[in-house]
């Protein structure tokens, strides 16, 4: 599923495109480096079918509503009321799990994480040691929010990713983004919710 066939497509089509061009219990998705240059297909063995397309919806459709609710109280919460008091429990789940901030206790061993991140992006050289903290950082993340969703780190898939692409759809609700934008997230955020569920 390449990134032309994201472009003006509501996520919940995208959901049916995804599963109707499974073939052989095979789901091949295109992701792109971070600066958008560069493209690579991944195939991975799944098991939903065509015949998933109207669960994964539901689901999307759901945790879309609740962060669409979570937004709504987003400046409340950060401006110290408690979410318990603005939000359902299947909302203040959502919140806690996905977009409450984590406590940063990783060991950067005197590194700035966000300036590797930036380095890495602008395509500058690493040194052995500094992608090493980055590697490191992103299974520490991986480990944080698996043990928020209860679940064993070794046998999630792209657990950050799936993360990450919820923060930033509630991020983008929450900034009142363009139609455009927020299909494109949309279309991301439910590739992830499928393999997440998916892969074997």
């Amino acid at each position: 599923m390449d990134f032309e066939k994201r472009i003006g497509v509501e996520p919940t089509q995208h959901i049916r495109n995804l599963l109707d061009s499974i073939e052989g219990g095979k789901l091949t998705v295109e992701f792109f480096s971070d600066d958008m240059e560069e493209a690579y297909p991944v195939t991975y063995d799944v098991t939903c079918t065509p015949a998933d397309a109207d669960g994964f919806i539901a689901k999307f459709e759901r945790l879309t509503a609740i962060l669409e609710a979570t937004a709504a109280v987003k400046d409340k919460i950060e401006a110290g009321e408690a979410p318990e008091a603005l939000l359902t429990p299947e909302q203040l789940y959502v919140w806690n799990t996905f977009i409450r901030e984590l406590e940063d206790t990783f060991d950067a061993r005197g590194y700035d994480i966000d300036e590797l991140e930036d380095k890495e992006f602008e395509g500058k050289m690493l040194t052995a040691e500094e992608s090493e903290i980055l590697d490191d950082h992103l299974d520490w993340l991986n480990e944080q929010y698996c043990a928020r969703m209860g679940i064993v780190a070794d046998r999630a898939h792209s657990v950050y990713a799936l993360v990450m692409r919820i923060r930033r759809y509630e991020q983008l609700i929450y900034l009142k983004a363009p139609k455009i934008v927020l299909e494109m997230e949309g279309c991301c955020l439910a590739e992830e919710i499928i393999l997440h569920e998916s892969i074997r």
